[in-house]
């Protein structure tokens, strides 16, 4: 759009398009509207599947029995119910969907298998958790959201589809006690993130496959992240996106564990990978003579004590030092990318934008080859004063306040349309 912004003849092409792609439809909740892309839609889930499939979404048989057996209509207040059926995103007060065929993309990538544990990140009412528990049966699954009536209408869900096995929290993904928390096999994040929320990373077991957006210098960009050792990360970009970011906590909080589930012989491969070699290597000693772990039977090890050693306490201290290892073989520290200066990005933006309308329809002057257009609609910076100039001190001073009060307006429309 920005380049037929700058050629007049291709902007009015655009134009012409707009209505074909926009096509609004009936609001879903206060204010908003939905906008019809030709995606598919049904008049109910197994239209709605039926339609994803036709048009290429799924993979693998497994995965669209899985979205065939969870029906989106059940996961959507009643208000949205019209837009339940179709291959979009939805959004009603609290209530947030991805569209379903996003989520198809996410189930693919996390490659999913029978038994692993899985941490859904901004869980909402527990549509996708529900879809990945068809795949990985009654496994370890926990969620995280921070609107209350969300949850409480998945936990509704979770009975009514007995699937008592997964459990949804109340709690800021960025008030988790990474250090304390349970690891798991597979996470996905429903919120975008970048700089310091990275560190959600600590949460994924060696091994482990994360899915997500992530905020990079370049923009959101679907990721899938493979944790190859405890500092080593595998980054692959699946495609660019548009989410919300993870919210910051509005207040200092207490750190919040996810806990591990109760230890016996049947749980313990949800459990870390140290904690299990130090559970095997005292069973060992029990059959050494003199070593004092013998001086209690098995039995009392594996019934009365284990169950009692905190998951985490092998886990040796990480420090700083984390590498992500990009899809050419680049090796690189994880470092704070994603924090970007949204207010100046914004300002930019509509900026360039300003100057590209004025081009447009401000019909500067025509400027013979040869010579320099200037600026002729005022929109580049003046030059700085001379030296020793009696406006130098009043100029530096106005400019100032304006700056100020464009970025705070920039930042104030940034956050309005987020």
């Amino acid at each position: 759009l920005s380049q037929g912004l700058v050629q007049g003849d291709v902007f009015a092409r655009y134009v012409v398009m707009l209505p074909e792609f926009f096509a609004p439809r009936p609001r879903v909740g206060p204010g908003r509207f939905v906008f019809d892309f030709q995606r598919p839609r049904g008049a109910d889930n197994a239209e709605l599947v039926r339609e994803m499939k036709e048009s290429g979404v799924f993979k693998s048989s497994e995965v669209e029995a899985a979205f065939l057996a969870i029906d989106r209509g059940q996961f959507v207040p009643r208000d949205a119910i019209d837009s339940a059926y179709e291959d979009g995103p939805l959004r009603c007060r609290n209530f947030h969907l991805s569209q379903p065929s996003l989520y198809s993309d996410a189930v693919h990538a996390l490659e999913l298998e029978l038994g692993v544990s899985v941490l859904n990140v901004g869980c909402g009412t527990g549509y996708l958790s529900c879809i990945i528990s068809e795949i990985t049966g009654p496994s370890v699954h926990h969620g995280v959201d921070v609107h209350e009536e969300v949850l409480e209408h998945a936990r509704s869900m979770f009975q009514k589809l007995n699937k008592p096995f997964i459990k949804f929290f109340r709690v800021n993904a960025l008030d988790l006690d990474l250090e304390q928390s349970m690891l798991y096999d597979r996470i996905y994040l429903g919120a975008c993130a970048g700089g310091d929320a990275k560190r959600l990373l600590d949460l994924l077991a060696v091994g482990g496959i994360l899915v997500g957006p992530f905020e990079t210098s370049q923009g959101q960009f679907f990721r899938r992240v493979r944790r190859r050792s405890e500092t080593e990360f595998e980054v692959e970009n699946l495609k660019g996106v548009q989410f919300a970011t993870l919210k910051c906590p509005t207040a200092e909080s207490p750190k919040f564990v996810l806990p591990y589930p109760a230890w016996t012989p049947e749980t313990s491969g949800s459990y870390p990978r140290r904690f299990i070699a130090a559970l095997r290597a005292v069973l060992t000693c029990t059959y050494r003579r003199g070593c004092s772990a013998g001086l209690l039977p098995r039995d009392i090890w594996i019934s009365q004590i284990f169950g009692f050693v905190h998951p985490r306490w092998f886990d040796q201290p990480l420090g700083d030092t984390r590498v992500e290892i990009l899809e050419d073989g680049t090796q690189r520290p994880m470092g704070a990318e994603g924090e970007v200066d949204r207010a100046r990005h914004a300002r930019e933006t509509l900026e360039l934008l300003a100057r590209h309308g004025l081009l447009v329809f401000g019909r500067a002057p025509a400027v013979p080859a040869g010579e320099d257009a200037g600026d002729p609609f005022g929109l580049l910076a003046p030059p700085p004063p001379a030296e020793g100039s009696q406006e130098e001190s009043s100029d530096q001073d106005s400019d100032e306040e304006v700056t100020s009060s464009a970025e705070e307006h920039s930042e104030d429309m940034y956050l309005r349309d987020t």
